[in-house]
C-alpha cells in the first residue's frame, strides 16, 4: 500500500476523512518538539466561534426560557462557528498554520481527550502534507490516528493504519507496532481481510506477540503481551498452555490490570465450563 502524496492524492486517504460536526489516554508514540499555533489562529478561530455562540445560544434560548437549552445552543454555535474560522483561516488566511502547527494542535486535543478534533487535524496533514515535505509528520500523524481508532473499538481500521505505517516505517515504533498488530489480529472480524484466513489470524497474532517477548521483555507493556499471548493460545485450543501464561503473568505482575485479568481466565479455565 502506497501513502498519500499531497492534494493529488486525496481520494487515497477516503477512510481517514473525519465528520466536522463531530466533537478519550494519551497515545503511545514519537516524541515531539514543535513550535505552538500563531496567537492570530486562536483570535480568530476561537473568537469566531465565541462570538456566534453568544449570539444564537442567546437567540435560541431566548425562546425556550430554559437554561439547558441556551447550554446546548451555545455549545453547538461555538462549536461550529470556531471550525468554519480555523478552515477560513488554514485555507484563505494570508498567513494559514504550518504541518508542525496541525500536528502540535493535534497533540493537543489528543492529550486533553478530544480524540475527533484530534483526527481531523491528523486526517488533514495526510491529505495536505508535501510528500517531500522535511521535517515531515505525516507518519506520526498515522500512527497517532491509528492509536486513537485502536482506543475507539475501530480495530480493523486501525489494523489497516498500522500495518500501512509498519511497511513504510518499519524500524519506527517497532515494539509498538509489532504488539499493536497483534492484539488487533485478534480482535478484527474474520473474513479474508488483509490476506489472512481465519484460522491463521491466530497463528500470526502468537507469532508476533513471541517475536516481541524476545526482544522487549521487560518493558512497559511485557503484562499486557504475555496476556495477549495467553489470548492467542486460548484462540488456538491450547488450554494448557494459556494457563501456563496466564500463571506467570499472575505471579509476575500481581499489581496490574492484566493480573485481574489473567485470573478471571484461569478461574474459567479451570471450571467445568472452560474444559
Amino acid at each position: 500500500m502506497k501513502m498519500p502524496r499531497g492534494n493529488q492524492d486525496k481520494n487515497q486517504t477516503k477512510s481517514f476523512n473525519i465528520d466536522l460536526k463531530d466533537s478519550t489516554k494519551q497515545a503511545h508514540g514519537y516524541n515531539h518538539q514543535t513550535p505552538r499555533p500563531n496567537n492570530n489562529y486562536h483570535r480568530q478561530g476561537y473568537n469566531e466561534g465565541l462570538r456566534r455562540g453568544r449570539e444564537e445560544g442567546r437567540q435560541k434560548g431566548y425562546w425556550d426560557g430554559r437554561s439547558e437549552t441556551y447550554d446546548k445552543a451555545y455549545s453547538h454555535s461555538y462549536s461550529q462557528g470556531r471550525q468554519k474560522a480555523e478552515h477560513d483561516f488554514h485555507f484563505r488566511g494570508g498567513n494559514p498554520l504550518t504541518m508542525a502547527d496541525q500536528f502540535q494542535i493535534a497533540m493537543e486535543h489528543n492529550s486533553r481527550g478530544k480524540k475527533r478534533d484530534a483526527l481531523r487535524r491528523f486526517n488533514l496533514i495526510l491529505l495536505e502534507e508535501a510528500h517531500n515535505a522535511k521535517p515531515s509528520f505525516r507518519y506520526q500523524a498515522l500512527w497517532f490516528a491509528g492509536e486513537i481508532y485502536r482506543a475507539e473499538g475501530d480495530e480493523k481500521l486501525a489494523l489497516k493504519i498500522f500495518l500501512l505505517h509498519r511497511s513504510n516505517r518499519p524500524s519506527e515504533m517497532q515494539e509498538e507496532s509489532l504488539l499493536n498488530i497483534a492484539t488487533l489480529l485478534l480482535e478484527v472480524k474474520t473474513g479474508g481481510f488483509i490476506g489472512i484466513g481465519s484460522t491463521k489470524y491466530y497463528d500470526k497474532a502468537k507469532t508476533l506477540v513471541n517475536t516481541w517477548l524476545k526482544k522487549y521483555t521487560g518493558g512497559a507493556r511485557t503484562a499486557e503481551a504475555l496476556y495477549t499471548l495467553g489470548q492467542c493460545c486460548e484462540k488456538l485450543k491450547q488450554k494448557e498452555e494459556a494457563k501456563s501464561v496466564y500463571t506467570r503473568v499472575k505471579k509476575e505482575y500481581p499489581n496490574s490490570s492484566w493480573a485481574e485479568k489473567a485470573k478471571k481466565r484461569l478461574k474459567k479455565l479451570n471450571s467445568w465450563w472452560g474444559r
